[in-house]
């Protein structure tokens, strides 16, 4: 539960920007706070360092959206009569969470429950994260398969889960993954399931898939291949458009850990 003083705060700007995450509280004392602010901090202040500085006022909002804060709570009627109304407008612009903190409350009121709030819901997360991570050590000793682990995946995110490998090669899959890649599943003459070339990783919340720094979309058909074998092609040339295969990505190969084909 939020104390007094926060329940009774007013959000004057900014309102389509309060989904962001509070990681920190900050105070202002000093007129430039920029160097001692960090991404995914709130500032609180009273405005006392900048009251008599219109400019600096003006700009204050602009350059803590840019520094990545995730909003402003001012104290008035302490030392400023009003928020400016530029203040206002610009955070409204940048959805940057401008907020009026009631009167003469102390700066203690508001850092210690949003403080305690921030660690109690860290401690939940790294509990989170180690019971995972039991689950996950107790699935692999117990021999899971692709499709366990992606289960459990599915079960921690609450979303689809599919497992390919740089091929495309379908893994393993959550239960509930049937409706995201059942239309685009080929099989090759050996039954092995692949996604085809129409799946479309943004269309389930995934801008790119495989590993981390790496695209999985097929070269263009003007793009040169490489000299040599298909890893499963058994002395077969390398796969082509009429191949009982999908052929793999012709951006990969095997040996070239990670890096884009051509170099």
């Amino acid at each position: 539960t939020l104390a007094e003083p926060l329940r009774r705060a007013k959000v004057l700007a900014g309102e389509k920007g309060l989904d962001r995450v509070v990681e920190a509280v900050n105070v202002m004392e000093v007129p430039d706070i920029l160097e001692w602010v960090r991404p995914g901090e709130l500032l609180v202040t009273t405005l006392y360092p900048l009251r008599d500085k219109a400019a600096d006022l003006e700009n204050l909002v602009p350059k803590l959206a840019e520094k990545g804060l995730v909003g402003l709570a001012i104290t008035p009627e302490s030392y400023i009569d009003k928020i400016p109304e530029c203040m206002i407008e610009a955070a409204e612009r940048l959805n940057f969470p401008l907020i009026e903190l009631p009167p003469k409350v102390s700066f203690i009121d508001i850092i210690q429950p949003l403080t305690s709030r921030i660690l109690n819901i860290q401690a939940n997360e790294l509990r989170q994260s180690e019971q995972l991570l039991r689950q996950f050590l107790d699935l692999i000793l117990r021999g899971g398969s692709f499709s366990d682990i992606a289960e459990l995946i599915a079960q921690s995110v609450g979303r689809p889960v599919l497992i390919v490998d740089r091929f495309r090669r379908l893994l393993g899959r959550s239960s509930d993954a049937e409706a995201v890649c059942g239309k685009f599943l080929v099989r090759d003459s050996a039954g092995e399931a692949y996604l085809g070339e129409g799946f479309k990783p943004e269309e389930v919340g995934r801008a790119e898939w495989g590993r981390p720094g790496s695209s999985a979309s097929a070269a263009s058909p003007a793009s040169p291949t490489p000299s040599g074998l298909a890893p499963w092609s058994s002395g077969r040339s390398w796969c082509g458009e009429s191949s009982p295969r999908p052929c793999p990505p012709r951006r990969w190969w095997p040996w070239s850990m990670g890096r884009r084909w051509p170099p």
